[in-house]
């Protein structure tokens, strides 16, 4: 159960997105961002319990303060997908059973990944995208959560002008667990001084 973002002590103060996040040992938040059954529980599964260096934020909606880029930790029920008999199926699980390691502290917002599931796509791909089309994403993905308008676009935009972002296309199921176990690498690679 959420809690009630619209009355006291929690309006107008946060800012919701239809998102999944982990936290990296280094403090940071990497959002997957994307509609309904897109790979956002699957990611931040693969993420967490395939690498020691990331922990749970949320899997399924992302809060963070508004006007902030700060992510805080909401671990919930899950529903991770398994393989039954060649079908891919939902199952109720507690975060805690689910995922290896569960953060007890935010993190700040630094890379942003869209995730588009493309039944033409010939290979599964990350592509670096502007900080306009990523703010355009967010607005798209955004949830209500207690805040006036005005101020969450504020936010998302702080995030989009922050954060790097890619789109991480793919076609099956598999092919995106093996396209996000590449995401330590492409972080690394594609990194920027967030302190400056």
């Amino acid at each position: 159960m959420l809690p009630p973002f619209v009355k006291k002590p929690f309006l107008n103060s946060f800012v919701a997105l239809h998102a999944g996040a982990v936290k990296h040992y280094n403090n940071q938040a990497l959002l997957f961002v994307g509609s309904r059954a897109s790979g956002k529980t699957t990611s931040t599964l693969e993420l967490v319990n395939s690498n020691h260096d990331f922990e749970l934020l949320t899997d399924e909606t992302m809060f963070c303060r508004k006007r902030s880029i700060y992510v805080e930790p909401f671990p919930r029920l899950v529903l991770p997908r398994y393989d039954n008999n060649g079908n891919i199926v939902k199952r109720e699980l507690p975060a805690t059973e689910a995922f290896c390691k569960i953060a007890n502290s935010g993190a700040i917002v630094s890379h942003i990944f869209y995730l588009k599931p493309e039944e033409n796509s010939q290979k599964p791909l990350i592509n670096e995208i502007s900080n306009e089309e990523s703010y355009r994403y967010l607005v798209e993905h955004y949830q209500y959560a207690g805040t006036e308008f005005k101020e969450s676009l504020l936010t998302l935009y702080r995030i989009s002008e922050y954060a790097k972002a890619s789109i991480v296309s793919y076609n099956t199921y598999h092919e995106l667990k093996e396209i996000i176990k590449t995401i330590p690498q492409y972080i690394k690679k594609t990194q920027k001084d967030y302190y400056t």
